[in-house]
């Protein structure tokens, strides 16, 4: 069995840039690299010592988060911060992240496969545990192929709308093709369930760990 990749391929930094983005909360890349964020180390389980942002988002943290005990509070914290962040690239860089299934494209981003294959992943049928498992994922999919439909209407100077598989954003027939629910969003990103309890367990970026030790 593969492992499941990251979610989103991260920018690579050069070493002032990342120690900003490891401690400042207000750099653009906190989320990623963070120290109470994606960089966040994990002290427990199967990848203890090892960074957040380099693990199974769908398969491990996700799944930890729902089964961990209440008293993890800086792992629900790290977690919160990286969701977010990740939330926002949905709209920034869709094409960023990653094939998180087994298959041959499994590891890609999705800016480098074929669009054959992503219309595969729009119109192939999925169970709802799958759609709302993969949430982040298929919505990043979906902007993705619309920004690349948008872009090849306007080199062409075409008012047309091109069929990449998906319509309009906003069509309701895009959240149909992908089995996915219209989601009411803010300024913190998608209010999915677990969303909704990583933000009642919110808290300010703390000082150091002291504090949840």
């Amino acid at each position: 069995m593969i492992q499941q990749p990251p979610p989103v391929q991260l920018p690579t930094l050069d070493a002032h840039d990342a120690a900003a983005a490891q401690s400042d909360p207000n750099h653009a890349y906190y989320w990623a690299y963070g120290d109470w964020a994606g960089g966040w180390t994990l002290d427990f389980g199967h990848y203890k010592g090892m960074p957040m942002n380099e693990l199974p988002y769908y398969d491990y943290l996700l799944w930890t988060e729902e089964n961990c005990h209440t008293e993890r509070v800086s792992f629900q914290h790290a977690l919160y911060q990286y969701t977010m962040g990740l939330q926002d690239q949905v709209n920034k860089c869709p094409g960023d992240f990653i094939i998180p299934f087994e298959s041959q494209h499994c590891g890609k981003c999705i800016k480098d496969c074929g669009d054959a294959f992503l219309r595969f992943l729009v119109a192939k049928r999925k169970t709802p545990e799958e759609v709302q498992k993969y949430e982040l994922f298929y919505l990043a999919l979906q902007n993705y192929l619309n920004q690349l439909a948008n872009q090849t209407i306007k080199n062409l100077g075409s008012s047309s709308r091109l069929n990449f598989g998906l319509l309009t954003p906003s069509s309701s027939q895009t959240q149909q093709d992908l089995q996915l629910s219209p989601r009411k969003q803010n300024a913190k990103g998608l209010q999915s369930p677990r969303n909704q309890r990583l933000t009642q367990r919110k808290r300010s970026v703390p000082t150091n760990r002291a504090q949840y030790q």
